[in-house]
């Protein structure tokens, strides 16, 4: 398990980048989450996500921009993080079957690594798939000790 810590002047690097997302969202109508939380967790979506990817690309030493819709997040990788030591890594049905989505946990500029997995090896686990919240798209929620390091 790696750690990473972003410096000040990254977390308001990524942050600003997360706002301009927020921003592009709403002009789009597109701030409904396949997840599950709440349309208050908008803005920490949208900061919170792009805080981990700035973490990811800082521990590969890439440099990590805005990004473009429907591009990897970091370098040719897709970045999922949740605020829970002990949360699942998530991958929707429709996610590319070749890309490696590594789960960072952790918040506010400080993340673990926990590991990564494909989409392709997640379909083969029909159990995974599945809504933690009534009403929203199922997902296929990897455990932890699944991951690859």
């Amino acid at each position: 398990m790696t750690d990473i810590v972003l410096s000040p002047s990254e977390i308001q690097m990524a942050a600003f980048v997360g706002c301009q997302r927020a921003v592009q969202n709403i002009q789009n109508k597109e701030t409904y989450s396949v997840s599950g939380e709440k349309v208050d967790d908008f803005w920490q979506r949208m900061i919170g996500g792009a805080l981990a990817e700035a973490a990811f690309a800082k521990h590969l030493n890439l440099y990590w921009w805005k990004g473009a819709k429907n591009t990897p997040d970091v370098g040719d990788f897709e970045i999922r993080t949740t605020p829970y030591a002990n949360g699942d890594l998530h991958i929707k049905p429709n996610d590319p079957e070749d890309k490696q989505f590594y789960l960072l946990t952790g918040a506010n500029g400080t993340y673990k690594i926990r590991g990564w997995y494909t989409a392709k090896e997640a379909k083969l686990h029909p159990e995974w798939l599945y809504s933690k919240k009534e009403g929203r798209e199922k997902q296929y929620w990897i455990p932890q000790d699944a991951l690859h390091d």
